[in-house]
Order: structure tokens, then C-alpha cells, then sequence
């Protein structure tokens, strides 16, 4: 169901980026109190290294992204995984997911980890099928019990 999709690399203020990211920020903002998303928006604001992007689209119009962000020399993180609701389910969200792997891969990363919500129960399945395993929380993140980590080696 991939007919008329397209994936291009884009930074994160691109406006159709800047879009999707900010119907996902929505989404999850809405399942946790301001506390939550607080804690999680100072960890991820101390970061200094930018994000690759990549954008999904289906006859030119934006329906998802995801990209990866550098932890340390082998591992990459798959951040800001979003897909519009009426695509869910249409074999997007597995494509960009190894979209973003193969980025990684080419970076040089060995690993990828991801945290989403234990409420995203779609996610949680979709990550479990592409062979993602739980893992431990990264090094301060332990404290966050309302997300989960997984992790998979890339090829």
C-alpha cells in the first residue's frame, strides 16, 4: 500500500515537518499531564546534536516523519515517529522506520534505541514486530516509568 509514497530527507523546520511534528507533540501531549511531557522536553533539550529527518509523503502531500538523532559513536536514537491517523495501518509507518535504519546504518551507528509511551500501545506492537526488544532505560531517563525503551542492532 506504498503506491504514490515518497521519503526525502528534511530538516525538522521544514513546514510540512514542522507540521507533523507538532500534530504529534499534540497527540501525545493530550495522554500525560504537563509533568511528564515537562520532564521529557528538559532531557531532550539538553541535547546538543541535531536530527536528521525524513518525510513521508503520498502524492505530494506530508503524512509522516521520523528521523534519527545521535547518542554517542554507536548508537543512534529513532525520534519524532509520526504518521497522520488516516494512514495508520497502510504500510508507512515499517518503511520509514527502516528508512531511518538504513540512515543510521550509513552514519555508521550499530545500534538504534527508541522510547515511546507504554500508552502508544500501536507503536509498542509495531516496534515489537520490527524486531525491537526492551531495553533499559538510557542513563538518566530511568525515572520516566511512563515511557518504554527498546532497542535493535542495525546490520
Amino acid at each position: 500500500m506504498l503506491d504514490g509514497v515518497t521519503f526525502e530527507r528534511v530538516s525538522a523546520e521544514h513546514p510540512d515537518a514542522a507540521r507533523l511534528i507538532a500534530a504529534m507533540t499534540g497527540e501525545v501531549t493530550s495522554l500525560y499531564s504537563p509533568e511528564e511531557i515537562a520532564r521529557v522536553r528538559e532531557r531532550e533539550a539538553a541535547r546538543e546534536n541535531p536530527m536528521e529527518l525524513l518525510l513521508a509523503r503520498r502524492g505530494g502531500r506530508p503524512v509522516g516523519c521520523g528521523g534519527i538523532q545521535r547518542l554517542d559513536d554507536s548508537t543512534a536514537e529513532l525520534k519524532r515517529m509520526y504518521l497522520e491517523p488516516d494512514e495508520r495501518g497502510s504500510g508507512v509507518a515499517p518503511e520509514l522506520t527502516r528508512r531511518a535504519e538504513r540512515l543510521a546504518a550509513e552514519r555508521g551507528f550499530s545500534r538504534i534505541v527508541l522510547n515511546t509511551r507504554v500508552r502508544l500501545e500501536r507503536a509498542v506492537r509495531l516496534y515489537e514486530r520490527m524486531g525491537y526488544v526492551r531495553i533499559p532505560p538510557l542513563p538518566g531517563w530511568d525515572d520516566l516509568a511512563f515511557l518504554v525503551w527498546y532497542g535493535k542492532p542495525l546490520a
